[in-house]
């Protein structure tokens, strides 16, 4: 006499359907990149508005197509660098080419020097009276208002086309 041995059914429909609904869950977690190819225009306009909203030009892209976008949770702008770059870099700095934080940290350093002088902030500092401004003040001062006033105005217009397309 042979006993057979079965599991109750209720657990197998359970189980499927705990395994559909994570898979459900998965599913819904998951996200596929498109690359997007704007015309140059098209391009440095959302560039722009990204900028002046402090948001992703990917985040621009979504608030354009009425969907939702979270705030980056940090400004940071990715470079990629290939082996060959790194050495230069390391030999640049003076630093081991396979410590990338300490190249980060110089690099990070010498782009912020490169954007607070007075040629690209268009400030003028007069030799025997030095200007002791921050970083923030000397764009303030500068470049930063150029970028302002253009973008502030892209800004509206944007914000023109939205509502003309949410009133039709």
């Amino acid at each position: 006499m042979s006993k057979k041995i079965s599991k109750p059914l209720s657990n197998r429909s359970q189980h499927s359907s705990r395994s559909g609904h994570l898979e459900q869950n998965t599913a819904e977690l998951r996200k596929v990149q498109i690359s997007l190819d704007f015309p140059e225009v098209a391009d440095t306009l959302l560039r722009t508005l990204a900028a002046h909203e402090h948001k992703a030009p990917s985040a621009m892209v979504r608030e354009i197509l009425g969907m939702p976008s979270s705030p980056p949770k940090r400004a940071r702008i990715g470079v990629s660098f290939n082996d060959h770059e790194l050495v230069e870099l390391g030999i640049r700095y003076g630093v081991d080419p396979t410590d990338k934080a300490e190249i980060r940290r110089k690099l990070t350093q010498e782009v912020t020097a490169v954007l607070s002088t007075s040629e690209f902030t268009g400030i003028s500092k007069v030799e025997k009276e030095p200007i002791d401004l921050s970083f923030q003040d000397h764009l303030a001062e500068g470049a930063i208002k150029d970028l302002q006033a253009a973008s502030d105005c892209v800004f509206e217009r944007f914000q023109q086309a939205l509502a003309a397309r949410k009133n039709k």
